[in-house]
């Protein structure tokens, strides 16, 4: 019988529930930027990467963005 190729360990179900969570916090997110309960801009403030050094390097480049205070109900 031949060894099967491993795609390495599998994550720990602290792991698991951390990436789906994550996962689900940022669908909230993209929900409230659709209903227009949020801006795209302050959206935008949230960074999820992968790994640490993706997010180190979007921190920093990150640069802020001057939004007005309150939605425009009148905009489509």
């Amino acid at each position: 019988m031949a060894n099967r190729p491993t795609a390495g360990p599998k994550p720990s179900l602290i792991e698991q529930a951390r990436v789906q969570l994550s996962g689900q916090l940022l669908a909230m997110f993209d929900l409230a930027v659709e209903e227009r309960f949020l801006k795209p801009e302050n959206r935008g403030l949230v960074l999820a990467w992968d790994s640490v050094a993706q997010l180190l390097q979007a921190l920093a480049e990150w640069r802020p963005v001057r939004v007005e205070k309150w939605l425009d109900r009148n905009a489509t």
